[in-house]
């Protein structure tokens, strides 16, 4: 058994990683190292040349400290319509990359492996050659199964490699349950090695707004527009509100590529230019800045593994709307907000007037304090770290 005064050493493997993605998996590392254990990130950034051509001809490696965690990236270039190609060398690389690292600095207690795909595969293969033990956080939304899109994503060939990276790990984290019913079809031996802790967030950073807000009702959504997130329906939902209020309501969509010209016909086809905004990409302080200005926040996706952005907004003290999609279910109670059906332009409708009429009913304050008991850093860690003392001690045992 590990000693109390000896910090669990743990690697993280992210399945992506910033500048590409993935900075809640930098932030998750910071709050478990900042918890009391020793961090390592090991990232191997998968970039295409349309993605960043600066970084795709570079192609360079790097070490820094940051905020209590070592991180070792490493960019992997990205072929395109070559996808079983690319998970093989993706996958070698992160060994190559393990391989030095344990030179250098011996092999961690534990590796968290963010993904089965295909990080949870990379730890399952460095578990064989080297037997470190290894724990998959899962936040893939097709384990949800909810729709046919998820089904679409698992690919036959997909099959015995999430089966290698399940069947081999020491214990599997979802980050909602809703995604364990999928992952126990594919490898039904996972049975016992199974348990949801959720996603955090910076309830210190994400705080409510004491001024009043004044103007229009603001909806505030924050997605991608990508079909699985759902702005489509969003769009007729609000036109649906639109037309039976005469009151002022506004709608601000912000996330990646929400300024494409695709989303804005969408918006002129049903005449809403006065009404609905497209704000793109927000960064963090600008993501506060809008969710403490609006009076409710929607996320209207089709399927979803957990939904970051909805505790964010409840840590704003914001009522929420979300589907039944997989983890929102998990997350909005009757006290924070409504949920309704996934692709129903309808019901997604309803509930917007519902919030409409009834959102001064929600209490920011016990909005905000459910969320920070659930999901803050220290709750969440917290769970992390009972898990790994337990695994470690079974193994000394």
């Amino acid at each position: 058994m590990k000693p109390k005064e000896t910090a669990i050493n743990v690697l993280v493997i992210p399945s992506w990683y910033p500048p590409g993605g993935g900075a809640f998996f930098r932030e998750h590392s910071i709050a478990l190292a900042q918890s009391g254990l020793q961090v390592s990130v090991l990232a191997a950034i998968e970039t295409g040349l349309r993605d960043d051509p600066g970084r795709f001809l570079r192609a360079g490696k790097k070490i820094q400290r940051k905020s209590g965690i070592t991180e070792y990236t490493e960019v992997v270039r990205r072929i395109p319509m070559s996808e079983k190609s690319n998970v093989r060398v993706w996958v070698n690389r992160v060994m190559r990359m393990y391989e030095k690292f344990q030179k250098q600095n011996g092999h961690p207690d534990i590796i968290l492996a963010h993904s089965s795909m295909w990080a949870g595969l990379a730890a399952a293969r460095i578990r064989k050659k080297w037997g470190t033990p290894y724990v998959i956080t899962e936040h893939r939304g097709r384990f949800t199964g909810i729709g046919n899109l998820p089904d679409l994503l698992i690919k036959p060939w997909h099959l015995p490699l999430y089966q290698e990276a399940f069947k081999n790990a020491e214990h599997i984290i979802t980050v909602s349950e809703a995604l364990q019913q999928k992952i126990r079809e594919i490898e039904p031996g996972v049975a016992g090695r199974l348990s949801s802790i959720p996603n955090m967030t910076d309830t210190e950073f994400f705080n409510i707004n004491k001024k009043n807000n004044t103007g229009p009702f603001t909806f505030l959504c924050v997605a991608g527009y990508e079909p699985v997130k759902g702005i489509d329906l969003l769009i007729e939902a609000f036109a649906l509100l639109r037309d039976q209020t005469s009151r002022p309501v506004k709608l601000i969509i912000a996330g990646k590529d929400t300024e494409v010209p695709a989303l804005q016909q969408m918006i002129r086809q049903h005449h809403l230019q006065d009404d609905v905004t497209c704000s793109g990409y927000l960064n963090r302080e600008q993501l506060l800045e809008h969710l403490q200005s609006a009076n409710a926040f929607v996320l209207p996706s089709r399927f979803e593994a957990f939904g970051i952005v909805l505790i964010e907004a409840m840590a704003c003290g914001l009522p929420v709307i979300a589907t039944r999609s997989g983890g929102p279910e998990e997350i909005v109670t009757n006290e924070s907000g409504i949920l309704c059906r996934p692709e129903s332009t309808q019901d997604l409708s309803d509930a917007m007037q519902n919030m409409f009429q009834r959102a001064q009913q929600y209490n920011p304050e016990k909005i905000r304090s459910a969320c920070v008991k659930r999901f803050s850093k220290d709750s969440v860690t917290n769970e992390y770290i009972l898990l790994f003392n337990k695994l470690l001690q079974n193994q000394t045992s």
